[in-house]
């Protein structure tokens, strides 16, 4: 019985360590660029068959002056697959109803008579569908899609069944679909009516009823199911000016997706319009070969010619007019890129920053800042400049990066209090003139002021007239998003002290309520400091590193910061939030290949055990 129980216990851990280490073995995105957005899948959501003639929920609905009504109520059955749930989707054909003639209002037709590429999509909520199709498309339609059952219109992994939702202001000759839009999860087949509702005027000028014309014998029409159920993910791209290679700017050029016979994809969202990156994004759910077409907004002409060659280095493949098509897989989705010909001076326009990220990080047991930008302009010139000082190292000999990259990113980690100032810097962008031929012009450098990070505050608050307010409400907000991180109050001399544990590691401001006037005044990090400028002096505070006359009052040592996000030296981070969990990824990802020796090696061990033991066993029993 000891003999049974000790190969148990030592089976049991045995599979315990192995488990718990094959768990830790990262899974591998098939590519880490930014600008793809995450594939997702789009399932019909379609009406029962209730039989011939009958009304919306068994109901009459009339509509006077040949509008549609008000609102429609329907029940909607389908499937949503995604694993963490759905997204209630409207999608919109605008002033398609002319195509199916004299319909009554609230007939339904099937999906395969209707071309859908200049379909567009909304979940109702701007940050779903910037999520999902890269835009925010709430504005495409006056119509929206309620659901009283359902919370923020989210619906639960599984089969729908007879989902009330109700159809709000439709308009005339608009064609409407509905869909469970979700992140990309195992796709369970639904089978689904292959009708759905549009909206047409009634013709007779006569009040109308709402109906159900439809023949329960008509089935899916081939390649429906594909329509109904669908995975998409995108091939992209930027559009750019072949001569002066400045990318566009948003909404100058439009972007839509060919088959390879030059016929239209007909998906929801083709037809694009570039982002303010001269960046397209298209979404399409099946492998296979495609081309381009391209209209520009701009003076310039989608033609075949001979660019400058310097595209080589700052875009990616292009197609022209005449190219081969591309394939294009969910495995492998494809950027490709497009070079506008102009049609006499070359493209111009200004350089931008569209995005930051700037932050206390801890990495390799010590603190940061962290700053990312992503700039308008491939391989743009940048430079940190501190006190009218251009930095050239991070503060421990490591020399910082003086150039964006392809995608027009930059990315530094430095010692704050080391390199940067707490009175402020700035970052300066410019266009490279190795490649842009209008860098040195007015437009072509910008300027970015970025506050400091204070790891500790203590000081005065003052009003704009420099006068110091007592008792004053005290607020640290998030500049990201403007809520209150940490409130506090000055005495009565209007003086106050934040600790560090109390101040968050992302660009903050402060917001003072002055007691006798309930006035409110917002102040910078940098105007603090230029408001204490006598008693910093005086106090030889250092708000940056936490020392106030030479002593710390910031413990760093190699118990990271609670506050702080940890990171690493990857150069090509591009925005990744790096959490806890994802930088337990990171390190896991680098021992990928000990991890896998070891559960290979204890696996070995496991059924060596087990032969000896058994076979010492049976000789005994023999």
């Amino acid at each position: 019985m000891r003999k049974i129980f000790l190969a148990s216990s030592v089976l049991i851990f045995l599979l315990t360590i192995s488990g718990y280490l094959s768990a830790q073995i990262p899974t591998r995105n098939p590519t880490d660029d930014s600008d793809i957005q995450s594939a997702y899948s789009m399932e019909c959501l379609l009406p029962p068959d209730m039989g011939a003639e009958r009304n919306m929920m068994g109901t009459t609905v009339t509509s006077n002056l040949g509008k549609p009504p008000p609102s429609i109520t329907m029940n909607l059955n389908g499937q949503c697959s995604s694993p963490t749930g759905c997204d209630l989707t409207l999608c919109v054909i605008e002033k398609k109803g002319d195509k199916f003639g004299d319909l009554q209002v609230g007939q339904r037709t099937q999906r395969s008579d209707v071309d859908h590429s200049g379909e567009k999509c909304t979940t109702g909520n701007a940050t779903k569908d910037i999520h999902y199709f890269g835009s925010d498309n709430t504005r495409i339609t006056k119509a929206s899609l309620t659901a009283s059952s359902l919370t923020d219109n989210h619906i639960s992994y599984g089969p729908v069944t007879n989902l009330e939702v109700i159809l709000n202001n439709p308009q005339p000759h608009d064609f409407y679909s509905f869909y469970a839009t979700g992140d990309r999860g195992t796709v369970i087949p639904a089978v689904t009516q292959g009708l759905i509702p549009t909206i047409a005027d009634n013709r007779t000028q006569q009040v109308g009823q709402i109906t159900l014309s439809f023949s329960p014998s008509i089935s899916l029409a081939p390649g429906e199911k594909a329509d109904c159920e669908s995975i998409f993910w995108d091939p992209y791209g930027r559009v750019f000016d072949g001569i002066s290679l400045e990318p566009l700017n948003k909404n100058e050029a439009k972007v839509t997706l060919l088959n390879k016979d030059d016929s239209i994809v007909s998906i929801p969202g083709n037809n694009v319009s570039t982002d303010i990156l001269g960046k397209y994004n298209i979404l399409i759910k099946d492998d296979g070969e495609y081309k381009l077409n391209v209209t520009p907004l701009t003076s310039h002409l989608f033609s075949s010619f001979i660019p400058n060659n310097f595209y080589k280095e700052l875009y990616e493949t292009i197609f022209m007019p005449g190219d081969p098509a591309f394939y294009e897989s969910a495995d492998n989705p494809k950027r490709v890129d497009v070079a506008l010909k102009p049609v006499s001076t070359p493209y111009e326009r200004p350089i931008d920053v569209v995005q930051t990220d700037y932050k206390q990080v801890w990495a390799n047991g010590k603190k940061y800042v962290k700053i990312e930008l992503r700039v308008t302009h491939p391989k743009s010139l940048v430079k940190l400049i501190v006190n009218d000082i251009v930095v050239k190292e991070n503060g421990e000999g490591k020399a910082l990066s003086i150039e964006a990259d392809k995608d027009g990113f930059w990315r530094v980690l430095v010692r704050d209090y080391k390199v940067l100032s707490q009175r402020g810097f700035r970052v300066q962008v410019s266009k490279n003139p190795k490649y842009y031929m209008y860098a040195g012009q007015p437009s072509s450098a910008l300027i970015l002021n970025l506050d400091p990070i204070l790891s500790y505050i203590e000081g005065y608050a003052y009003d704009d007239f420099g006068n110091i307010i007592p008792n004053a409400k005290v607020q640290v907000r998030l500049k990201i998003n403007d809520s209150v991180f940490y409130e506090t109050t000055t005495d009565d001399k209007g003086y106050f002290i934040v600790q560090p544990t109390n101040l968050p590691p992302l660009d903050y401001y402060f917001v003072f309520v002055n007691p006798e006037d309930n006035s409110v005044l917002k102040k910078t990090t940098s105007k603090f400091v230029a408001d204490n400028t006598s008693y910093i002096e005086q106090q030889k505070l250092n708000l940056l590193k936490g020392e106030k006359d030479g002593r710390s009052v910031v413990i760093e040592n190699n118990a990271r910061d609670s506050n702080l996000f940890e990171d690493s030296f990857n150069e090509n981070s591009r925005f990744k939030d790096m959490n806890k969990t994802e930088v337990k990824a990171n390190k896991i990802g680098k021992n990928f290949y000990p991890i896998v020796f070891i559960v290979f090696f204890l696996v070995i061990l496991l059924f060596v055990f087990v032969f000896f033991y058994f076979k010492k066993n049976f000789r005994s029993i023999s």
